[in-house]
C-alpha cells in the first residue's frame, strides 16, 4: 500500500456569475485544453456549455474560448441547435457531452447526443437517443460535419448502433468524460468513452419502473484510423449492472478513471427514487482488460465501509500531478430521497487501494445560501438547490482543481448561472 499523501483542499477561491445567459439553465461547462502545438491556438481553453429550457431538453451549445486561461472569454458561437422534424411538434434536440484532444489523432474530439422528443414530450427519450461526434484538427477554429458512432462492423449504421442497442428500442448517450487508456494491453491507446444504455426485454419493452428509465453501463472502444481520419468504435463485451433493490433506475452517468497499474474504475450514478428504504449512493465498477468486461458494481462506502451517501446526480472524478483521484459531487450526510438534495457540492479523495472515499478529505465547495430555505418552504418555489451537472479539471499549472458548477439564485425561476470554483491542492 502507497504511503499516504496529505489531500485536503487547501483553499477555494468562488467566482460567482462565471457565465450567464439571460433565459437558461446552463449545464456541464466542459472544458479543455486545444492540444495540438503546431497549429495556432495551442493551449486556449475551450468550454461547451449546454443551454437548458427544462429538463433534458437541449436548447443549443454555446462554445467560448479563452487565451488566457480562462480569465477571460469569447463567445465563438451556438452549435447543436435544435429542429423541427416533419410538420408536426417532433423536435430533434442535442446535449454536448466531453470534449478531450487525442495525441494520436492530434484533434479534438467532441461527443454529442441527439434525442428526438416525439410531440414534444420527453417520453420518447429512453427509445430515441443516438451518439454521434465532431473533430477539430485546428485546436477548434474549426469543426467537421457529425460523424456518428457505431459498432465498427458490417450490419450496423446509425441506427443499428452497438449489440443490443437500436434506436428506436433502447437508447444510448455519454454524458461525461472520455477518458485514454496509458496502460500497456491491446486497448493501450484507445478511447474509452463511458456510455449509458437503456434496458430493453427481449419483446422490445423497455424496463422503466420508475418513468424515469432503468439503465446499465459500460464504454466504447475508440481506435484511430489515420486512412479514414475518424474513430472505428466497439462497445464492451458486459456491462456494469444492478437490481431494482440496489437503484431503482439502475446505474447510469459513468465517469472512468485509470489506476496506476493499469485497471480502469467506474464511477456511477444510483437512484433510491420512489423508495426511500434503499440507500441512495454512487457505485463503483472495475475492468480490468482495458474496459473490455465490467465488474458488477457496488456502493462506494468511506474507508470504514459505511455509505457515502450521495443523491442521484452526476459524479465526476479528477487526478492530480501526484496521481491523487478526487472526487467531485454531491455528499450528504444522510439516505437523500432520490434526486433530493443537489447540494452541498463537495469534493473528497479516493483510496486507490480500497476504493473507497477518505471521509477526513471531504471538503464542501458550495451549498444552500440562507434565503434558499424560505424560498422552498414558505414562498413554495417551483425549482430546487441544484451544484448538480458540474465539470472538474486539473488546471495548467497543475496546482488546481477548476470545477464549473451551475448556481440558482431565485428558486422561482429555471434560470440558472455557472460558478467558477478554484480548489487549490496540498504541496
Amino acid at each position: 500500500m502507497a504511503e499516504r499523501m496529505e489531500s485536503r483542499i487547501s483553499g477555494i477561491a468562488v467566482h460567482e456569475n462565471a457565465i450567464a445567459r439571460p433565459g437558461y439553465a446552463l449545464l456541464n461547462a466542459v472544458t479543455v485544453y486545444a492540444g495540438n502545438p503546431s497549429r495556432p491556438g495551442y493551449g486556449n481553453l475551450l468550454q461547451f456549455v449546454n443551454l437548458f429550457g427544462k429538463s433534458d431538453s437541449g436548447e443549443g451549445v454555446l462554445y467560448r474560448v479563452s487565451r488566457d486561461n480562462g480569465k477571460t472569454w469569447r463567445e465563438v458561437n451556438v452549435f447543436d441547435l435544435p429542429y423541427r422534424v416533419g410538420h408536426g411538434r417532433d423536435m430533434m434536440r442535442k446535449i454536448a457531452g466531453d470534449c478531450l484532444y487525442d495525441e494520436d489523432s492530434r484533434a479534438l474530439i467532441r461527443i454529442v447526443t441527439e434525442m428526438l422528443w416525439e410531440n414534444g414530450e420527453i417520453h420518447s427519450l429512453f427509445r430515441k437517443r443516438r451518439m454521434y461526434y465532431c473533430l477539430s484538427f485546428d485546436n477548434g477554429a474549426t469543426w467537421t460535419d457529425a460523424i456518428y458512432m457505431h459498432q465498427n462492423k458490417e450490419g450496423y449504421d446509425r441506427d443499428r448502433m452497438f449489440p443490443g442497442i437500436t434506436y428506436g428500442v433502447n437508447m444510448v448517450t455519454s454524458l461525461f468524460k472520455m477518458h485514454k487508456i496509458r496502460g500497456d494491453g491491446p486497448n493501450k491507446g484507445k478511447l474509452g468513452v463511458g456510455i449509458q444504455v437503456q434496458i430493453a426485454g427481449a419483446d422490445g419493452d423497455i424496463y422503466n419502473p420508475t418513468g424515469m428509465g432503468f439503465f446499465k453501463s459500460g464504454c466504447l472502444l475508440g481506435s484511430w484510423n489515420e486512412e479514414k481520419l475518424q474513430y472505428d468504435w466497439e462497445a464492451c463485451d458486459t456491462y456494469a449492472e444492478v437490481t431494482p433493490e440496489e437503484s431503482t433506475r439502475g446505474v447510469y452517468e459513468p465517469v472512468i478513471q485509470e489506476l496506476d497499474d493499469g485497471t480502469l474504475i467506474m464511477v456511477l450514478r444510483g437512484s433510491n427514487m420512489k423508495r426511500p428504504d434503499i440507500p441512495g449512493t454512487k457505485f463503483m465498477s472495475v475492468s480490468r482488460d482495458q474496459g473490455r468486461t465490467w465488474s458488477r458494481p457496488v456502493r462506494l462506502t468511506y474507508e470504514d465501509g459505511e455509505p457515502m451517501y450521495s443523491s442521484s446526480s452526476s459524479p465526476d472524478l479528477v487526478q492530480d500531478k501526484q496521481g491523487r483521484i478526487y472526487f467531485v459531487g454531491i455528499i450528504t450526510d444522510g439516505n437523500p430521497n432520490g434526486n433530493m438534495p443537489r447540494y452541498p457540492l463537495c469534493i473528497a479523495e479516493l483510496n486507490k487501494d480500497t476504493l473507497s472515499i477518505v471521509r477526513d478529505s471531504v471538503t464542501v465547495i458550495d451549498s444552500r445560501r440562507s434565503w434558499h430555505t424560505a424560498q422552498r418552504e414558505i414562498e413554495a418555489a417551483r425549482y430546487d438547490v441544484d451544484y448538480s451537472n458540474h465539470h472538474a479539471y486539473l488546471d495548467a499549472a497543475e496546482s488546481s482543481i477548476v470545477v464549473h458548477a451551475p448556481y440558482r439564485a431565485d428558486l422561482h425561476s429555471i434560470e440558472s448561472v455557472i460558478n467558477r470554483y478554484e480548489l487549490q491542492l496540498p504541496d
